[in-house]
């Protein structure tokens, strides 16, 4: 008889057998409790029987932005349910009994069976991600379909303006529109409150890019950035570096926030410079997915390419429509930010 209990020390004795079956994680010993337990502010609901374990689900409980004001939220992550046991409605069980926790969950992208059955559990799509990237590889130019050959990467960089050597961007307008890059080890607390261009969006905390700075290292490296203008902060972003594939750097966007004092070339400036450390680093591909309009127009300015895109899906709890721009990014549990190839979900 299987029964839903909350990951505690008991049951992660049986998180090694369920990664064997379903993820395939390298087995270190401190890479799995690391991910399930150590995380700041998460709830890991596990379906099993007498310990061996048979579903799982993840959030991260995170503080949203809704017209302004806080709400606690979970972010999805880790649904999956053993091979032998699909089929079996435990990974629905699992979500209806985080769903009884009563917060609103949210949830960017996911597996073909995550994409199913989310709806059929209430789950809204309140927005779409735009899947982008930007080659910066011969090796990768005019083989992925639907992005064009620009030539040589010369040519390729001078196309989209990247600066590698220049550490301050200043638009031609005026001297007093410096966008300054301020280098930073982690993202501090004061930055992250920065009030931010409205919208749906998370709130952060500095536990998260605590945790993070201390995870397996494997998952590459993590780029905080800063940015400054006349000594006022003006935006932050997080990318993420790493091989994804034997011989494949991919630089990863993971997040970006904008100042309500930015305007579009400040933006564009952001982006170009974060564009500009990544291929500084060899990274042969730049990617990112997130639903923030004046990020993709960013993006999109730089000739980053989408050939598909992903849904933002919301169980929306007690709240209200979402009427305010949607600003979800991959900074999150999964997707972009963490090697978690989940198979299936229920």
């Amino acid at each position: 008889m299987s029964k839903i209990d909350i990951l505690n020390d008991e049951l992660l004795q049986g998180l090694p057998e369920f990664n064997r079956c379903v993820w395939q994680f390298p087995e270190v010993d401190e890479f799995l409790p690391w991910l399930f337990k150590d995380a700041p502010n998460t709830t890991v609901l596990v379906a099993h029987d007498n310990g061996r374990w048979l579903a799982v689900l993840g959030v991260f409980r995170r503080i949203y932005l809704v017209d302004g004001a806080p709400v606690e939220c979970g972010e999805t992550y880790a649904w999956a349910t053993l091979p032998d046991r699909r089929g079996s409605g435990l990974g629905i069980k699992v979500m209806k009994a985080m769903m009884e926790f009563g917060r609103p969950l949210v949830a960017l992208g996911g597996s073909a069976d995550t994409m199913e059955f989310m709806p059929r559990l209430g789950f809204e799509t309140i927005g779409w991600a735009p899947v982008l990237n930007l080659p910066l590889s011969s090796r990768i130019i005019g083989h992925e379909g639907g992005i064009p050959s620009y030539g040589s990467i010369k040519d390729l960089i001078a196309r989209v303006g990247l600066t590698m050597l220049t550490p301050v961007l200043r638009p031609r307008q005026s001297p007093h529109a410096t966008v300054r890059n301020i280098p930073m080890v982690t993202l501090d607390q004061k930055t992250l409150d920065m009030p931010t261009l409205p919208g749906f969006q998370p709130a952060y905390t500095a536990d998260l890019f605590t945790w993070l700075s201390l995870g397996w290292r494997q998952m590459g490296t993590f780029l905080p950035f800063h940015f400054e203008r006349d000594r006022g902060l003006i935006g932050w972003a997080f990318a993420r570096l790493s091989e994804e594939a034997p011989g494949m750097t991919v630089g990863r966007i993971l997040e970006f926030k904008f100042s309500p004092n930015t305007n579009r070339r400040d933006r564009s400036a952001m982006v170009r410079a974060v564009c500009a450390a990544l291929a500084g680093m060899n990274a042969m591909i730049i990617r990112c997915a997130t639903t923030c309009p004046d990020t993709n127009i960013a993006l999109r300015s730089l000739n980053f390419i989408s050939r598909s895109q992903i849904p933002a899906m919301v169980y929306m709890a007690d709240l209200s429509a979402i009427q305010e721009p949607v600003r979800i990014a991959p900074l999150r549990a999964d997707g972009g930010l963490l090697p978690l190839p989940v198979r299936s979900a229920v």
